[in-house]
């Protein structure tokens, strides 16, 4: 395939999510045209605590990933982030490394662009560095709207509630498969975290989990049997 025609094509999916969608298509061209594209299998570490920025910020085009805290006892779940996320911000908060490990949870592919190139692009469009003061200060609540927050998503202390509520949804451990993969499929995240009723987290249910139990049984059992209980998660509040 030509390289321009995969530049179009990455310009053509970024100009879908923000804050890419403020771009003139030349810039999206030109900013396509500064990286590549790669491929990740599943249960890959993309990042790993303390790990140096390289040259590139990371756009996810498709799949999942999880971005954890490695603990001796278990990774904790931090956040789960899908198609159109943005890896590797930190760099431009004066931050030098990874404060977080950000691992895939299925298949995933990367649109990869130059961290030099997109910071550019945020300097010269208003619409652009506003969007992502404001996006990024409304997750993490602070409270300088005029320039770009003191915390990202992969560098923050600790998401706030309401956002581990809006990205990730949750299922009570006794509910069937059946109505896990109905509240999955609603899930901006594509994963489902099951709780108990105090609404601490046991663990998550991703599609892979779903797709073999179709594969392999029935989805009339409890939830809570096909469920990956290796990470440790906040408390996730009420199923809803």
């Amino acid at each position: 395939m030509k390289t321009s025609v995969i530049h179009r094509r990455v310009a053509d999916f970024l100009k879908q999510h923000a804050p890419f969608d403020v771009l003139p298509e030349e810039d999206l061209l030109e900013l396509a045209g500064t990286g590549r594209v790669t491929f990740h299998e599943s249960e890959e570490y993309l990042i790993r605590r303390g790990q140096p920025w390289n040259a590139l910020i990371r756009v996810i085009q498709q799949g999942r990933v999880e971005v954890v805290d490695e603990r001796p006892e278990g990774d904790r779940l931090r956040d789960v982030l899908g198609e159109g996320d943005i890896l590797e911000l930190g760099r431009f908060l004066g931050i030098d490394s990874s404060l977080h490990a950000a691992r895939t949870a299925s298949d995933v592919i990367l649109y990869s662009i130059d961290a030099g190139a997109f910071e550019g692009l945020v300097n010269q469009h208003p619409r652009m560095a506003r969007y992502l003061a404001t996006h990024l200060t409304e997750r993490y609540e602070q409270d300088d709207q005029e320039s770009l927050p003191k915390s990202v998503w992969l560098e923050a202390e600790e998401p706030t509630m309401e956002l581990l509520r809006r990205r990730l949804r949750t299922c009570h451990r006794g509910a069937s498969i059946r109505e896990a993969a109905s509240r999955m499929a609603q899930s901006p995240s594509g994963a489902l975290a099951v709780v108990d009723a105090e609404g601490r987290a046991l663990g998550l249910i991703t599609d892979r989990e779903i797709r073999e139990c179709v594969a392999h049984g029935s989805l009339d059992g409890p939830c809570e049997t096909i469920m990956n209980a290796r990470i440790e998660a906040s408390r996730a509040g009420p199923g809803r």
